[in-house]
């Protein structure tokens, strides 16, 4: 998968409400349902500021992120992007290759 489905993806995930999960920063095990590369996009969203920290999100060495307004903003646009690729390229993108 390319860079931009892997983050697309996990966009969908946090807007359709699922929540990513980072278990001690020196371990960097980070988790989130749909997106088997949390842990490497991590650093991406938040750096964009596509996540944001939820309410008590802090248990100790557990931090939870839900997705945030620019989040969403950016997803929206991911999905535009995403829908107006012809099925081959959306498909050639999902096997890896570039778009």
């Amino acid at each position: 998968m390319t860079l931009e489905i892997q983050l697309y993806d996990a966009l969908e995930s946090l807007g359709g409400g699922s929540v990513l999960t980072r278990i001690g920063q020196a371990f960097n095990q980070t988790y989130l349902d749909g997106a088997p590369f949390a842990a490497t996009l991590f650093p991406v969203l938040k750096r964009n500021g596509w996540i944001a920290p939820l309410g008590n999100a802090s248990e100790g060495a557990i931090e939870r992120f839900g997705i945030s307004k620019a989040g969403r903003r950016m997803l929206d646009q991911a999905r535009e992007w995403y829908y107006s690729l012809p099925m081959l390229e959306r498909l050639a993108a999902r096997a890896g290759f570039p778009v």
